[in-house]
């Protein structure tokens, strides 16, 4: 031993009822045993040392492991191990100085084998350590742990995980209130999410459960120091997972036989080929969900109804938060392609002037009952049909945009009336409708009792109909129907220019006029005579007939008649 020279050391020992506990860590071993050696290397200083424990045993309340170890260099330690044990995981959390979730219940029984590397064991730092290879499984029996504490506790942990380097295959169940979930599939980085916070978790595999409540997918949590709860999708999570649900529930919404495909990556949630039986109908759907580093959200969806019950989706959806048209209005099944966007804020409350949505529906079996608007028409045509109207089939296609539910113009065949309807419905609850009642021969009597009624009916000549128009203007609490005169007009101007497009196809199939309207599509009858017998002359018209130039000289210009107009308020 001298100073160019250090001496071999190379021993042998035991330790009984020893006790350990590192500087930053909380919790301390006791009870250990082991018989181990302890030689400084070929090099004969402490980068060539290697420390050997074999029967290890250590025991920390009530957990307790067996083992073996080997630690080579003392200054940046790599460490091998292999253990055994039945861990009680409560006691984890004393080892655990930044906690990223908090075991209530349960026990691990692994058996692994490890190899770790550390920065030194004077500056040591759970975080910082480096597992370069990790191979074995582990039961979990009864686990309950909180996440972050803005996760719903997850309870009855049960499974096996096998595990290679940082790769983990998992077949697990557990329970989360009354949900319970079963997944098989695979994590990836699993140590370097939860340990080094170097890297994302990736999650891939079958989801299972007979019954699932959203709340167990929701994360709620705290945005700047204030007391509202908002929505944020959590970073460094990748997922793609194939969703088979038994049964689903939301507070008043239920769905059963849900099948689905979901994918997650930070930011932005994905879900396709959804197929779901809820409210007595089916219904197929895919999706989109982003959020922005604010907080915000864009959902976009499109979806394919069938045979929905119309009473119970407004029940469920609580009347789309409004109450002039509510569930006990209504009854019938809708069918159709639905397409919705929306931008959410952080407390997932739409931005109502980016809603916007397009469906082409189909109502089926529909019912109208007590619904006032159409109880105020019965001040026009004194039907008390119409305080519960029936349909078989109604379709149309509307919009929502601007703040604005704009109905197309739509015909309702129903047992009280035939009735044409159109309209604007704002989410300012004002809305503006315009309505044309067809009266059936039935109840044209009925209609006809009021003297306004025959004086803006409108008749007509194939099955001596009577339409009557109407508008109804206001909101909910304050509207008015009147008479609308302006629609009952533009009906005889169609009407007139119907008859008169008629009448042009008939003079044009017998004597060859109007052939610049006409010429390309009907041909005219052949005459023995070319020169017309008559001469027709149309106010509306730049078309003239076309006669001999002989005939016109020899005929005296006839005095024209006064062209009447009809003007309307």
């Amino acid at each position: 031993f001298s100073g160019t020279k250090v001496t071999s050391i190379d021993s042998r020992f035991n330790l009984i009822q020893g006790s350990f506990k590192a500087k930053d860590l909380k919790a301390q071993l006791n009870n250990i045993s082991f018989s181990g050696s302890y030689s400084n290397g070929p090099s004969r200083n402490a980068q060539s040392s290697i420390f050997e424990f074999r029967d290890l045993r250590a025991k920390f309340n009530d957990s307790n492991v067996t083992g073996n170890l080997v630690i080579n260099n003392l200054l940046s330690p790599n460490i091998t191990t292999n253990f055994k044990g039945d861990i009680k995981v409560t006691d984890i959390n004393h080892f655990i100085s930044n906690k990223l979730f908090s075991f209530t219940n349960g026990n691990i029984k692994p058996d692994v084998s490890v190899q770790v590397k550390l920065n030194s064991f004077k500056d040591f730092d759970l975080q910082k350590v480096l597992i370069n290879d990790m191979s074995g499984e582990c039961g979990l029996h009864n686990l309950a742990f909180i996440i972050n504490e803005n996760y719903p506790e997850i309870t009855g942990l049960n499974g096996n995980v096998s595990m290679e380097k940082d790769s983990w295959l998992s077949d697990i169940s557990f329970n989360s209130g009354k949900s319970n979930i079963l997944f098989k599939g695979s994590l990836d980085h699993v140590l370097k999410r939860f340990v080094n916070k170097t890297s994302s978790l990736w999650i891939q595999g079958d989801v299972y459960s007979n019954l699932v409540d959203l709340s167990f997918l929701i994360n709620r949590q705290i945005i700047d120091n204030t007391t509202d709860a908002v929505f944020l999708l959590p970073d460094k999570l990748y997922l793609k997972l194939n969703i088979s649900l038994d049964n689903f529930e939301l507070n008043k919404f239920r769905a059963s036989g849900i099948t689905s495909d979901l994918t997650y990556k930070p930011g932005f949630l994905s879900l396709t080929s959804l197929h779901l039986n809820t409210m007595k109908g089916r219904m197929e759907s895919y999706g989109g969900l982003i959020q922005d580093m604010n907080g915000n959200l864009i959902l976009r969806t499109s979806s394919q109804l069938e045979k929905i019950d119309i009473k119970e989706m407004f029940e469920v959806f609580n009347d789309f938060r409004q109450d002039f048209i509510t569930s006990r209005n209504l009854e019938g099944r809708i069918s159709g392609l639905v397409d919705f966007s929306a931008h959410l804020n952080a407390e997932l409350i739409p931005e109502m002037e980016t809603v916007y949505a397009e469906s082409d529906v189909i109502i089926e079996n529909g019912e109208l009952k007590d619904f006032a608007p159409l109880n105020s028409l019965s001040r026009f045509i004194e039907l008390s049909e119409l305080e519960h109207v029936r349909f078989e089939t109604l379709r149309n296609n509307i919009i929502i945009k601007d703040k604005k539910v704009i109905v197309p113009v739509m015909a309702i065949n129903s047992t009280a009336f035939n009735i044409t309807a159109s309209g604007i419905h704002g989410f300012d609850n004002n809305f503006e409708y315009k309505v044309k009642i067809n009266l059936s021969e039935l109840l044209a009597k009925k209609a006809r009792m009021k003297k306004e009624n025959d004086e803006f009916a409108i008749m007509e000549k194939e099955g001596e109909r009577v339409n009557i128009f109407l508008t109804i203007v206001g909101n909910p609490d304050d509207f008015r129907i009147r008479y609308d005169r302006k629609e009952a007009v533009n009906q005889i101007r169609e009407d007139l220019k119907t008859e008169k497009k008629v009448l042009k196809s008939i003079l044009y199939e017998e004597f060859g006029l109007f052939k610049k309207h006409f010429s390309d599509t009907i041909k005219p009858k052949e005459s023995r005579d070319s020169t017309p017998a008559f001469i027709f002359e149309w106010d509306s018209a730049n078309e003239e007939s076309e006669t001999i130039k002989k005939n016109r000289r020899n005929k005296e210009p006839e005095k024209k008649e006064r062209d009447y107009k009809i003007i309307w308020d």
